[in-house]
């Protein structure tokens, strides 16, 4: 939810975890325990220091009730970073997400029972990297012998 909502001045998403209050280990109806989680701020604990490969990196987009997907408001540091974030702009939700799109690879899942969907998003360079390298290898070899 937009945190605006509640207060004007503080307009940003959070993640809103809610499950039964209980006493002595049974539900008490009607009562619940919410938590709410500043995106961005989950974002920068949970998965800033992650990479995968050189350039790519794991985030989440919380889901709204209706589904939609909400990212969280990260700068983006790097080319792969600015290009996830002008494409991600468009989608929705989860569905909406491509396996691929212009120098980025993705992948998702929604983790089951929380409104949080993650996001891993590998740069097609360091995809085909390896594949660049064998080749090098392969002709300086074959021109060495030559």
């Amino acid at each position: 939810m937009n945190l605006g909502q509640l207060h004007p001045d503080q307009d940003r998403w959070v993640l809103v975890l809610s499950r039964p209050f209980s006493d002595e280990g049974r539900p008490e109806p009607g009562r619940l325990i919410a938590l709410f989680l500043d995106l961005a701020e989950v974002n920068k604990a949970l998965f800033i220091d992650l990479t995968i490969g050189h350039k790519g990196f794991l985030t989440f987009a919380g889901l709204l009730p209706d589904n939609r997907m909400v990212l969280p408001d990260t700068p983006a540091r790097t080319d792969v970073e600015r290009e996830f974030f002008t494409q991600a702009a468009a989608w929705n939700t989860p569905q909406d997400i491509p396996d691929a799109q212009g120098m980025i690879l993705l992948e998702g899942t929604t983790l089951p029972g929380f409104p949080i969907h993650l996001i891993g998003v590998a740069s097609r360079q360091d995809f085909y990297q390896p594949v660049r390298e064998l080749i090098t290898i392969h002709c300086l070899s074959a021109c060495s012998s030559c």
